[in-house]
């Protein structure tokens, strides 16, 4: 008589971060660099694409990791 078995449940890799893991080091990153460009105090224009850099940084360590882009809530979540 078979008996039936419940598979494992697979547990994930220890390097394999998770999704508020990855959003917080991005959030963390992110933070220590705009502080770097608000204390550059360059004109609004260099600000303004420093900080569009800093948060496409962001999103596209997002994708990398995660393989695919952040959500609208994900974006604001990290970036504020």
């Amino acid at each position: 008589m078979n008996t039936p078995t419940t598979p494992p449940t697979p547990t994930p890799a220890p390097h394999d971060p998770t999704k508020a893991v990855v959003m917080k080091n991005i959030e963390t990153r992110a933070e220590a660099r705009t502080a770097q460009v608000v204390e550059a105090q360059a004109s609004a224009a260099q600000s303004a694409a420093a900080l569009h850099g800093v948060m496409s940084m962001g999103t596209e360590e997002f994708k990398k990791t995660m393989g695919r882009y952040p959500t609208y809530s994900e974006m604001r979540e990290m970036f504020g």
